[in-house]
């Protein structure tokens, strides 16, 4: 389960695109998807040792590892966590502070 979001607020997002049933379709194509992922994630354990493994091939940043589960038929699926910021530079804490209404 990734948590995914309409709130667009990131320099690099991951889109993503979800069916009917909230199943992830596809991975990174602006194009065919209104969601993008939220950096939240609920996975099997089992998909952090794939993590591990795939590091030393070329797998190095996690958005390729979801992508290549997709790719290999493991079901991701797509939960709205509502409006958020991914809060990795500066300019994100003065964007979620907006978004909550905090003055700064």
């Amino acid at each position: 389960m990734l948590g995914v979001t309409t709130t667009v607020d990131d320099e690099k997002p991951l889109w993503a695109e979800l069916d009917p049933n909230a199943r992830i379709r596809s991975l990174g194509d602006a194009r065919r998807a209104r969601h993008v992922t939220a950096g939240v994630y609920f996975l099997q354990p089992l998909v952090y040792s794939l993590a591990n493994e795939a590091l030393p091939h070329a797998l190095t940043a996690f958005r390729a590892v979801l992508g290549a589960l997709l790719e290999r038929g493991h079901p991701l699926y797509g939960f709205d966590v509502g409006p958020c910021i991914d809060v990795d530079r500066p300019e994100d804490v003065v964007a979620a502070e907006r978004l909550l209404g905090v003055n700064s």
